[in-house]
């Protein structure tokens, strides 16, 4: 209960609206039959996988890129431009650190997890305009998690190139790239 002549501070948050405009890139879920969708660029010799430990992939995905230190994959779909405003754009990247949450007993003495380690690798997401990007760095997990960046185009933009990239130093698990206008 709040007593006083100021009133209460509320500090929460509303929430971001959603996207509700269509898909923008033409192949989110990245990989099919050990190979990368069209549309898609990498740098470096990727991975590809059923998730770690072959089960645990997000609902609907049957296939996942492992994105190793230093390897990005880039996309760069291509939308009509508004003209008058600019537009927020959305980003969520389905991302998992690829280490095992549940070491097996024979590997006990040896598992790279402890209490005093970080468990975590450092996801960039980049938005390219030309020579030019904006990145933003999101800490992912050794579990299936969602990364949203929001930014927003040019009112006469009709492009913009989409680099997700691992700045850690283990390996990152990709499963799903989207990209929609909040409009």
């Amino acid at each position: 209960e709040w007593v006083g002549i100021e009133g209460r501070n509320d500090d929460r948050q509303l929430p971001l609206a959603r996207p509700k405009g269509t898909e923008l890139i033409t192949n989110p879920n990245l990989v099919n039959s050990g190979a990368l969708m069209a549309g898609w660029t990498s740098t470096g010799v990727l991975n590809f996988g059923n998730g770690v430990g072959g089960t645990d992939l997000p609902k609907g995905i049957t296939e996942d890129v492992v994105i190793d230190a230093g390897e990005t994959l880039t996309v760069s779909p291509t939308f009509t431009a508004d003209g008058f405003d600019g537009r927020e754009l959305e980003i969520n990247v389905w991302a998992c650190a690829d280490k095992a949450l549940v070491p097996p007993a024979a590997a006990k003495a040896t598992w790279s997890m402890t209490e005093t380690s970080y468990d975590y690798e450092d996801l960039t997401v980049t938005l390219m305009d030309g020579v030019y990007g904006a990145e933003s760095r999101r800490a992912v997990v050794p579990y299936w998690t969602e990364s949203r960046v929001r930014t927003f185009v040019e009112p006469d933009q009709t492009s913009v190139t989409i680099r997700i990239g691992n700045a850690g130093t283990g390996a990152i698990r990709v499963a799903k790239v989207s990209a929609k206008f909040v409009d």
